[in-house]
């Protein structure tokens, strides 16, 4: 057990979930370095890595901070990338930082290196300097975080996926007002019931993984999602009256490109800080 932590509070796990950045749109180039987003959504991307840097200045010693789950569209990858990429950047700027960021190239120089035996030999490096905070930038493709509830096994959009994109006109905040209230009325496939119960598992899987190798630490675990998985976790985590001014506040706008909520968890509670605000519930 690492001493920092023995005789101390309890340990806690925090995921830190955002939107992918800015994709190109028609007529826009996408950026070359960070495929599936703009330069424009680069420097985006850049800015919430300040955020992100920012929360993990304020974590305790020895805190792991993993950049883990994406999905299967690329732009999640990429706006991932930028984070670590940036982050990295600063901390290496500033040499005072208690900060070690560690990726595949700094464990190993075979190519061949899967994820578990990645976090086993990162597990070595990081018992040997309790007194610092760990930055692993081994981001993963979580099945649980995608949108594949919305397309059928040869990879089409499902018919209702169709219709809503018809109905609202190609709208996001029009689809995602839609899609809830049919799923309020059980009209929707998948509902967002459905599709918040899939994308929690995949945290807890996350979360789970990590455990495996690195159990008596707080964790920090870094999310890249797509707007209706996060809307649906957001909806079915916090009260519907919160959600609804929390949308107004912010014209109505679901879930705005590399915005960020933060989910808390320790002993029975959780604890979810978005817009400004923070709703609190039992998870047990």
């Amino acid at each position: 057990m690492n001493k920092e932590y023995s005789n101390s509070k309890e340990l806690s796990t925090e995921y830190l979930i955002t939107r992918h950045s800015l994709k190109p749109e028609s007529g826009v180039v996408g950026s070359e370095k960070y495929p599936g987003i703009t330069e424009e959504g680069v420097e985006l991307a850049r800015e919430r890595g300040v955020d992100l840097l920012a929360n993990i200045e304020k974590s305790r010693p020895g805190t792991i901070v993993w950049f883990g789950g994406v999905t299967n569209e690329i732009r999640t990858c990429s706006t991932m990338q930028v984070y670590i990429d940036s982050i990295k950047e600063m901390i290496v700027q500033n040499e005072t930082l208690d900060i070690v960021v560690l990726g595949r190239k700094e464990i190993t120089q075979e190519r061949k290196f899967g994820p578990t035996r990645s976090i086993e030999q990162l597990t070595k490096i990081i018992i040997e300097k309790p007194e610092y905070k760990f930055v692993i930038g081994i981001p993963l493709l979580i099945k649980e975080l995608t949108i594949r509830r919305w397309f059928d096994e040869e990879g089409r959009p499902k018919e209702y996926a169709l219709g809503l994109l018809k109905r609202a006109g190609g709208n996001q905040a029009k689809i995602i007002e839609l899609w809830l209230q049919d799923s309020m009325e059980g009209k929707s496939s998948p509902t967002a019931q459905e599709q918040a119960e899939e994308f929690s598992k995949g945290l807890v899987r996350m979360e789970e993984f990590i455990k495996k190798f690195i159990h008596d630490r707080d964790v920090k675990i870094v999310v890249v999602g797509q707007t209706s998985e996060l809307v649906a976790y957001l909806v079915n985590t916090i009260p519907e009256q919160d959600l609804q001014e929390a949308y107004r506040a912010s014209g109505n706008k679901p879930f705005e490109e590399t915005e960020m909520m933060i989910v808390s968890k320790s002993g029975d509670k959780i604890k979810v800080s978005f817009r400004g605000h923070e709703y609190e519930k039992s998870h047990r």
